[in-house]
């Protein structure tokens, strides 16, 4: 039994070396700026980690080793690997942010603020300031100026008249509906460009249009119903449904670019308060 007992302590003793190792391979590596080789490293000790608290360390240490790298979408998945169920409320919470963080970066918002609300509802405590500063900029970002309002003032305490003069002109801002510019392409080709506020393309997309209806009523009225079917109408049935697309997708553009205004201007507010780091 003695001896049993004393080869599973040097398979132990063993393991951990190992992964020790792996680590402080890696670690150097990660000096020598040889980054794919280390994130093998920080993989191997990952794999032969022998208990959740280490194979959770080992993650958090690899995930950091992303987001330095400014790799966020593997900073996430290193994140979402980790073990829940060891952890404490403040650990955890600590998680559903870094992560909410990483989604935030590539972009994907609603996500984002769904591991925010995670963080929140875990941890009952005060947030950190680096949470009220992504809650204000997540909420700019999905142009939720009511909240984002909230979240601002909780997070510079600025209730300036110019502040307030601030949130209520991004209230204001009025956004464009691609189904309402789709469906009015179809009422009348051209009418969800303009809408969508692009009215040359709009001119343009009804010009070429119309002048493939008279060209295919054209070839009907001489008797060339081939072409006339096969040219004119198929190109405007072409022309007719891309068009209404593409209406909708100006209508998102102008969104964006309206909401990227308004998030650069709130941006800019808070570089004037200096307040908060990324």
């Amino acid at each position: 039994m003695i001896i049993v007992l004393s080869w599973i302590c040097i398979f132990q003793s063993g393991v951990f070396s190992i992964n020790a190792q792996n680590i402080s391979i890696a670690d150097s590596l990660y000096k020598v700026k040889d980054f794919e080789l280390a994130a093998v490293y920080y993989e191997k000790a990952i794999y032969q980690a022998d208990n959740t608290k280490d194979y959770n360390k080992y993650l958090w240490k690899l995930s950091s080793f992303y987001r330095e790298q400014q790799d966020f979408d593997k900073n996430i998945k290193s994140l979402e690997r980790i073990n829940k169920s060891i952890l404490n409320d403040s650990i955890k919470s600590e998680l559903f942010y870094q992560i909410s963080f990483g989604y935030f970066m590539i972009e994907e918002y609603s996500k984002s603020y769904f591991n925010l609300l995670q963080y929140e509802s875990v941890d009952f405590k005060e947030p950190s300031e680096d949470a009220l500063l992504l809650k204000t900029l997540l909420y700019a970002k999905m142009g939720k100026w009511e909240k984002c309002q909230v979240a601002y003032y909780n997070f510079t305490k600025d209730s300036t008249t110019s502040s307030l003069n601030f949130f209520n002109d991004m209230k204001k801002l009025k956004s464009k509906s691609p189904e309402k510019a789709e469906n009015l392409s179809y009422f009348l080709p051209g009418a969800g460009q303009i809408y969508a506020g692009k009215p040359i393309r709009g001119l343009t997309s009804f010009t070429i249009q119309s002048g493939l209806l008279a060209f295919a009523a054209y070839n009907f009225f001489n008797g060339y119903y081939f072409s006339g079917t096969f040219t004119g109408v198929s190109l405007f049935y072409v022309f007719y449904m891309g068009g209404a697309r593409h209406a909708g997708y100006l209508a998102e553009e102008y969104n964006k670019i309206q909401n990227e205004k308004a998030y650069n201007l709130l941006l800019n507010r808070i570089k004037g308060n200096k307040k908060g780091r990324f």
